[in-house]
């Protein structure tokens, strides 16, 4: 004759022998805390480098991209068009104005700050060679324009290495050089900083832009870059 079981299934306990009661108890939810919390203090530091690379990039590229544009449009364009730089406020802006015949840049200066088209002052090429300014025609970079403003740090004008009074330069519009003359400057770099990372735009007397990670105290170069 078969022996029944002495195993009976405890009232208390859900169809499939397991307790009904559902949770975690207080030491389990503490450990899941400790868990995240050192996995958390693991991730942030490398989350920050990544946030602050991409800062200093994404500025760095949208100023390079402008200046490769600005080129093209004075070999495209057979005129000169000089760049000039304003600061306001800790905002910085840097303008072009094209030039069709010889021309004092230094006294003929455009303003970057100048937000009406129709000004003589303003910084502009007339792109549609129609005669009338239009608001497209305002060719303006200004650092408002970046998503965290701040990382444009500095911009140096220099005749080769050293800096100038004269804080503009010319593209000619012949093959883009930067027009040497007594006190222009034939080279320009921008510094972009984004708290640990730095990053330079440089243009060269050939007209040339690329970006480099500068050697600099306390501060890590950005991956995929030269050195300057």
């Amino acid at each position: 004759m078969p022996i029944k079981t002495l195993n009976r299934r405890d009232p208390l306990k859900g169809k499939n022998g397991f307790s009904a009661n559902k949770g975690f108890t207080l030491i389990e939810l503490m450990i899941a805390v400790g868990v995240l919390a050192v996995i958390a203090s693991l991730a942030l530091p490398s989350y920050r480098a990544i946030i602050e690379k991409r800062q200093v990039t994404s500025g760095a590229e949208q100023f390079a991209a402008f200046f490769s544009t600005v080129k093209g449009q004075a070999v495209k364009r057979n005129n000169d068009i000089a760049m000039y730089p304003q600061t306001s406020g800790g905002e910085w802006c840097l303008g072009f104005k094209e030039f069709s015949d010889s021309a004092n840049y230094a006294t003929e200066k455009c303003l970057c700050m100048e937000t009406d088209v129709s000004s003589a002052n303003a910084c502009r090429v007339d792109l549609n060679n129609d005669g009338v300014w239009q608001e497209n025609e305002l060719t303006v970079l200004r650092s408002t324009d970046l998503r965290k403003p701040e990382v444009l740090t500095g911009i140096t004008f220099q005749k080769g290495t050293t800096a100038v009074s004269n804080k503009f330069f010319v593209f000619d519009s012949v093959r883009g050089f930067l027009q040497v003359e007594a006190d222009y400057a034939d080279n320009m770099v921008l510094n972009f900083e984004s708290g640990d990372y730095v990053l330079n735009v440089q243009i060269d007397r050939l007209g040339r832009t690329y970006m480099c990670s500068p050697n600099a105290d306390g501060k890590f170069a950005v991956p995929g870059y030269d050195s300057c």
